[in-house]
């Protein structure tokens, strides 16, 4: 089940992809613990522990927990029930609203100086814009105005794309190119 890290909450198209992790959810007991062997249909065990078989089909599901935990470390389930309610902290209107002041698109820049302006603001506050040169991490600002002034070391001559993220405190983020 994809979850929201932030809320807990069922993740939805709006949160962030490095927001999202994967999640396995198992009851808290085995089958036992909610259905009668005698009277499968019946209402739940009142005392599910006075079954003799109980602690035998308990310790069986414990035994199997476990194996699978050593032959896969990373696998950590969650034994609760899992959420029923979508996240609502990652919404798009609540995404910042960033617009690329310059470079204009096309820009040609005769020097290794980039100076990049933009124009930000978040419902929740921006906490960062980052910024990228054809995918690669230029910079990352975290103080208004957001602006950019870098030297370009490694990067040749001929056209490129500037990426510009701004991100609010948790993880609502909204991009633009600038190619």
């Amino acid at each position: 089940v994809a979850i929201d890290t932030v809320s807990g909450l069922l993740a939805t198209s709006s949160t962030p992809p490095d927001m999202i992790e994967e999640s396995t959810f198992l009851p808290r007991h085995d089958i036992l613990h909610y259905v009668m062997k005698d009277d499968p249909r019946g209402p739940l065990p009142e005392r599910p522990e006075e079954d003799p078989q109980y602690k035998l089909w308990e310790a069986g599901l414990l035994a199997w927990i476990e194996t699978k935990q050593q032959k896969e470390p990373d696998w950590h389930p969650a034994f609760a029930d899992a959420p029923t309610e979508y996240d609502t902290t990652h919404r798009a209107e609540l995404a910042p609203i960033l617009t690329v002041l310059s470079p204009a698109p096309s820009s040609t820049i005769y020097s290794r100086d980039l100076s990049a302006t933009v124009e930000v603001s978040a419902p929740r506050g921006v906490k960062e814009v980052s910024y990228f040169i054809d995918g690669a991490p230029l910079a990352t600002v975290t103080s208004p105005p957001f602006a950019l002034l870098a030297t370009l070391h490694l990067v040749t001559n001929g056209p490129h794309t500037l990426i510009v993220v701004a991100r609010d405190d948790i993880g609502n983020r909204t991009e633009r190119l600038v190619p």
